[in-house]
């Protein structure tokens, strides 16, 4: 991996890395979304937050998810370089809710989202939960929660075609635009030179 292929490169900065501000900042519309001023969880609010400036909407914003360990007992600024996370046991858990909603068994869908915010000591879930969103909106925001920074968000949104939806998604597309392979990165027309069987993205043509 190059060292810009880790996520949190853009999201550190000074005493983690020598430029004064991160890069770059998660929208405060989608923090407030995914961690509720106010609300309990250790994940946005413990002693050992994954944020600072959480809801700032400014580039002192970072995420500490991923702050190298080896770097940090150095004494020394650094560039992160540890390995890329693949695979991580919430996944699967959240996975399976997800699944198990779709079928129908809320109820041990909702034992699955428990266990995840049980270990964040976020509010459970209950059957019938109000504040505007479903058994489903509440696995999918919890994913947004647990596995920020590891290259789900995007695949999710398309996954659950909840990129058509601005509850969810800051810049829709349309439903004739996804069928179209919006969300897909374009492929030039030259690849058909060595590819003749290649079928191009409607949408970016």
């Amino acid at each position: 991996f190059t060292l810009k292929s880790t996520y949190d490169d853009d999201l550190l900065h000074a005493p983690y890395k020598n430029n004064p501000t991160s890069f770059a900042y998660i929208h405060p519309d989608a923090t407030k979304q995914w961690y509720p001023v106010g609300q309990a969880d250790l994940r946005a609010n413990g002693p050992n937050p994954w944020f600072t400036d959480i809801y700032g909407g400014n580039f002192n914003f970072q995420v500490l998810k991923f702050i190298n360990i080896a770097v940090l007992s150095q004494g020394a600024y650094g560039t992160p370089d540890d390995n890329q996370i693949v695979f991580r046991l919430p996944d699967a858990i959240l996975l399976r809710a997800e699944a198990l909603a779709d079928l129908g068994r809320n109820d041990d869908a909702i034992t699955m989202l428990n266990l995840v915010r049980a270990r964040a000591q976020a509010p459970l879930y209950h059957d019938g939960e109000t504040q505007g969103y479903n058994l489903s909106d509440a696995i999918f925001l919890e994913r947004c929660k647990e596995l920020i920074g590891e290259g789900y968000y995007f695949y999710d949104l398309v996954r659950t075609k909840r990129i058509l939806d601005s509850k969810f998604c800051k810049h829709p597309i349309s439903a004739e635009a996804f069928a179209e392979g919006a969300w897909t990165w374009p492929i030039s027309p030259n690849a058909l030179v060595n590819n003749t069987g290649m079928t191009l993205n409607t949408y970016w043509q």
